[in-house]
């Protein structure tokens, strides 16, 4: 996952984070073991963290035609 790159919640991801309005963002940072990002989600302006296992990367072309 590179930064700046757009995300969406996995399955796992939406189960344990349920209380997201957004299910898409974008990426900010990578933490230096790559276990956890932190992301903006659509719609928010301070950033969170996640543990890797919860976003999964989409194309450029599908988060731009979302938005």
């Amino acid at each position: 996952m590179k930064i700046g790159s757009g995300f969406r919640l996995t399955e796992l991801g939406m189960k344990r984070c349920g209380k997201f309005k957004s299910r898409t963002g974008r990426i900010v940072s990578v933490s230096p073991t790559g276990s956890s990002v932190r992301v903006v989600m659509e719609g928010r302006k301070q950033p969170l963290t996640l543990h890797e296992s919860y976003v999964e990367p989409v194309s450029e072309q599908t988060y731009s035609a979302r938005f």
